[in-house]
């Protein structure tokens, strides 16, 4: 029983202990000061801020300012990720700024002047935009809106001979109900952005290739009238191997009988589960006029006539892959037959454009058209760049589809040398005209194939100062930030960072240290404010290259234990 008094001093006095350090806790956390723990023995600890401040002031060596720096790559790292995949990036410790044109920006003060695209850059001082083109009409082909090395068209015939007059088939054989409501769909195909480049941000964007999607809409059936008759017909097919598409023949029986009053066209399109599927539309034909021609209505006589349909774009068809042609009309307009020649693909008929029927006995009389270019590689020559003042940079945009294994290549030639838009750093001298071509890399059977409807190529260049603001950041006295900037030189580069509160004072940094990337392209600097009270801020940046010729970036600005 003597030891109870005994446990239970030791109990008292740890609850002393106890109270004592959740006492101090806000000290520890909240203050600039060294806290003292009165314990058995009296002990002093920095408290979180000021051991921050000493850490970023380097008191504690190199070591500690590596493992700094690496925990600030890795922030970048993470934030970089999250932003790619679309996800939120949540951390009580840190806060990158988004540094995107709809993030942390104050647009609204006058004197904004930075260009933020993934990061914060010196603004254009003058820049020219040139859309993607063949600079000359012989230069490259264009079919549609896109363009494609020159080339000489193989058919390639899927019939063993003419369909005899009386072998047809109606693409608008079944009358649909009066009233029936008019379709429109949203079609998709996927395709590449290729080669987002430019000397800014150099270091993140150095031959990137991006897949995206582009969206159409497309209206399968006209609205109704009286008595309209609008059924479809279709022909499934697939190539022996991959190749450009670039317009199809299909047999017609009296096409001027029908012609005028049938508007007929074709839509080329995927096939899922071995039926054409009208959600994945790839391209639109119209029928030449050749598809016009009278022929006697003897049917002794007339013959049917092989016309020719020309597509809105050219098609990169995958080798084994099964597609579909569909041929709508809106009245009676009769193609050709023939037996199941075609053991690739088989005939369909719909009423409605979803509900597919097949008939195994028949195909439609056709041939496909496909490119054969001249090479392997090609060089399609486009508009020079020019800019008054001089070009510090280029910048390119290429929709287009590549065939696996190839490749565009944008090019400028300086001093009588073409250079890819990769070597845009030896763009030191500012030219103010530079001529441009782009180099495809394929196969004389494939090619990559360009939209020059979304595809461009921009000459910059940059002012020799900027300012730039961010949106209003919550309220705080004692902030920590850390700033990377790329391609920094101190020959040529300023950097004044700085707060700037809500009276629209413009606070330093009280504490700064610079930290050098081992090839020197990427400058850390960690700045530590310390603001009069607790009070709103923006971010105010100052920056300035003597010349225009070279530039810097800040990639990312990141507060630190907020």
């Amino acid at each position: 029983m003597s030891d109870i008094p005994n446990l239970i001093q030791a109990i008292n006095k740890d609850r002393e202990l106890a109270v004592e350090v959740l006492t101090k806790l806000p000290q520890l956390i909240g203050s600039d000061q060294m806290v003292t723990f009165d314990l058995d023995t009296p002990v002093e600890v920095p408290s979180i801020p000021m051991f921050q401040r000493q850490l970023s002031a380097g008191n504690l060596g190199t070591r500690v300012g590596n493992l700094e720096a690496l925990s600030r790559g890795l922030i970048q790292e993470v934030d970089d990720i999250s932003t790619e995949v679309g996800l939120d990036r949540v951390n009580p410790f840190w806060s990158p700024l988004s540094l995107n044109n709809d993030g942390d920006i104050d647009r609204t003060e006058i004197l904004f002047r930075a260009e933020v695209e993934d990061g914060v850059r010196l603004p254009f001082d003058g820049y020219y935009e040139l859309v993607v083109d063949r600079q000359f009409e012989g230069d490259a082909a264009r079919v549609g809106g896109w363009m494609l090395p020159n080339y000489t068209e193989q058919v390639e015939a899927r019939y063993t001979g003419r369909p005899n007059y009386n072998e047809t088939i109606n693409a608008n054989t079944y009358q649909l109900t009066t009233g029936t409501r008019t379709r429109t769909r949203s079609y998709t195909r996927r395709s590449y952005r290729v080669g987002h480049y430019y000397r800014w941000l150099r270091w993140r964007r150095r031959k990137r290739r991006v897949v995206v999607t582009r969206s159409y809409t497309v209206t399968t059936v006209e609205p109704i009238v009286s008595s309209l008759e609008g059924s479809m017909i279709a022909q499934t097919f697939k190539p022996a191997e991959t190749r450009v598409l670039t317009g199809l023949d299909v047999f017609v029986d009296r096409p001027g009988a029908y012609f005028n009053t049938a508007s007929p066209r074709i839509i080329l399109c995927e096939t899922a589960y071995g039926q054409p599927d009208m959600d994945q539309v790839l391209a639109h034909g119209t029928f030449r006029e050749n598809a016009t021609l009278a022929y006697d209505s003897s049917s002794t006589s007339r013959q049917q006539q092989l016309c020719n349909v020309d597509l809105d774009r050219p098609v990169l068809l995958e080798g084994g892959k099964s597609y579909a042609f569909v041929v709508v009309a809106d009245a009676h307009f009769y193609l050709g037959r023939t037996s199941n020649t075609d053991k690739t693909g088989g005939l369909f008929y719909t009423q409605d454009g979803a509900a597919w029927d097949q008939n195994l006995s028949y195909d439609i009389g056709f041939a496909l058209r496909f490119a054969t270019f001249n090479s392997a590689s090609e060089v399609i020559n486009i508009s020079p760049l020019s800019l008054s003042g001089g070009i510090a940079s280029i910048k390119q945009d290429l929709l287009s589809v590549v065939p696996e294994g190839g490749e565009i290549r944008t090019e400028f030639e300086l001093g009588g040398t073409w250079l890819s838009v990769d070597d845009v750093d030896q763009l030191n001298s500012l030219p103010a005209h530079t001529p441009m071509r782009l180099v495809l890399e394929g196969t004389e059977k494939v090619m990559p194939l360009i939209d020059t409807t979304r595809s461009k190529v921009t000459a910059l260049r940059p002012a020799e100062q900027m300012r730039f603001f961010s949106s209003e950041r919550p309220e705080a006295q004692e902030v920590r930030i850390a700033y990377e900037l790329v391609g920094f030189v101190d020959e040529f580069h300023t950097f004044d960072p700085a707060l700037q509160t809500s009276d629209d004072v413009r606070h330093t940094p009280s504490m700064i240290e610079v930290k050098e990337s081992g090839d020197g392209n990427v400058r850390s600097v960690t700045a530590v404010y310390e603001l009069p009270s607790s009070s709103a801020y923006k971010h105010d940046i100052k920056a300035s290259t003597s010349t225009a010729a070279k530039v810097f970036d800040i990639s990312s600005i990141i507060e630190l234990n907020t």
